[in-house]
Formats: structure tokens, C-alpha cells, sequence
């Protein structure tokens, strides 16, 4: 007895065995996007520009939900750390490296000293060291989840937009396809971009305004 098998079968039979080992895994993975993600990106699109060789863009906000002025709980934080820094001279120097760093760079730009919070939003931050090969290595982290009482954070105001990152394997695939990879990192990525004017009502409490012991 002789079993007959055609192509297509065998065909069909070899797409299913493919389709389940690599669950899925094509070249390139469409990612399905909602109305709002595609205004979302087009708002990106018509916003961006380069200027003085930093790109310039206009972080997207949503419609139903707006910043409160804050100033009392960074405030206080801000207390705690200046105790915090005022015992430590060694962190004090360099928190203030850091700062004054940002500020060079034009990552960070001073604000206006008013007492008039409208349209001011203010920022948490704190120190975050880590231990790598023997090495203590510090980073200032700023806080945009931080709030005062009910009212919305900055990241509650922000709009997420869609993910535009490829799934994980699909790099990893391409990594392995080719005999040479070149890759590369960017230092401080996210603070190499810049807003455009009247859409920075951020306010950072800056460590210029300790007190020198």
C-alpha cells in the first residue's frame, strides 16, 4: 500500500511546522494602531524640526486632562535632599556636577524665579547610585510620576503614543543573519531632545540654590 501525498499537502504541512517552531516570527511585524496613535504620530511629524543641530519636538498631550500648578510636595522633597546633601560633601559635589552639567549641555535650561505658578510644573528629583566593576557611578533621576494630592502628574497629562519598537525577536534574527553587526548607543538619549518655546512648563529646584556651607 502506498500513501499518496501530494505537494500541496506537503507544502501546507511544512507552513504549519514553520509557523509553530518560530510562533509566529515573520520579517516584518506589523503592529495594529488606533486612530488616536496615527494623529499621534502625525502631530509628531508636523511638529519636528532640527535646530542648532538639536531635534526639536512637541511632546504630545492629552485632551482631557490638564497640569495643576504644584509646588508644595516638591518643595518639601526638595528640603529633604538639601539635608540629605548637606551631610554628605562628597554626594554634594557631585549632585551639583551633575546639574550644572545638564545646564552646559543645554539639556536643562534656568527658570525664571517667580513666585507665580501658573503654568508652572515642578519636578521631583533625587540621586540614584549603582555598582558596576567596583565602581559606584551616580545619575540624577527625575521624577515625572510624582503629583500634588489628586491632581494629575505629568506623566498622566503625557500621551503614550504607540510602540514603534520591533518585537525583540526580530532583531535578534537579523542580528544572527549577517556575518558582521554594527550597533551603537546614545549617551543620554532622551535628554538629547529638545521642546519647542511655550511647551517647557517644567521647573526643576536647581542645587545652585543651597546654601554654601
Amino acid at each position: 500500500m502506498v500513501n499518496h501525498i501530494t505537494l500541496e499537502h506537503l507544502d501546507n504541512d511544512l507552513r504549519r511546522f514553520w509557523e509553530l517552531q518560530t510562533i509566529g516570527i515573520v520579517p516584518r511585524q506589523e503592529k495594529p494602531m488606533t486612530t488616536g496613535d496615527f494623529q499621534i504620530l502625525q502631530e509628531f511629524r508636523d511638529a519636528y524640526r532640527i535646530e542648532d543641530g538639536h531635534r526639536v519636538v512637541r511632546v504630545p498631550k492629552k485632551n482631557t486632562c490638564y497640569l495643576s500648578p504644584n509646588r508644595d510636595t516638591p518643595q518639601s522633597m526638595f528640603r529633604t535632599l538639601q539635608k540629605r546633601l548637606q551631610q554628605n560633601d562628597a554626594l554634594w559635589t557631585i549632585y551639583e556636577e551633575h546639574i550644572l552639567d545638564h545646564v552646559v549641555k543645554e539639556q536643562m535650561e534656568l527658570a525664571p524665579n517667580t513666585e507665580n505658578s501658573t503654568g508652572l510644573f515642578y519636578v521631583q528629583h533625587h540621586a540614584v547610585k549603582k555598582e558596576r566593576r567596583r565602581k559606584t557611578i551616580w545619575r540624577i533621576v527625575f521624577d515625572a510620576s510624582s503629583s500634588e494630592g489628586n491632581s494629575p502628574s505629568l506623566n498622566d497629562v503625557l500621551e503614550m503614543g504607540p510602540n514603534l519598537l520591533p518585537a525583540v525577536l526580530a532583531p535578534l534574527l537579523r542580528f544572527r543573519g549577517h556575518p558582521v553587526a554594527i550597533f551603537g548607543d546614545i549617551q543620554q538619549a532622551f535628554l538629547q531632545v529638545s521642546g519647542p518655546e511655550g511647551s517647557r512648563p517644567i521647573k526643576v529646584p536647581l542645587v545652585q540654590s543651597l546654601p554654601k556651607r
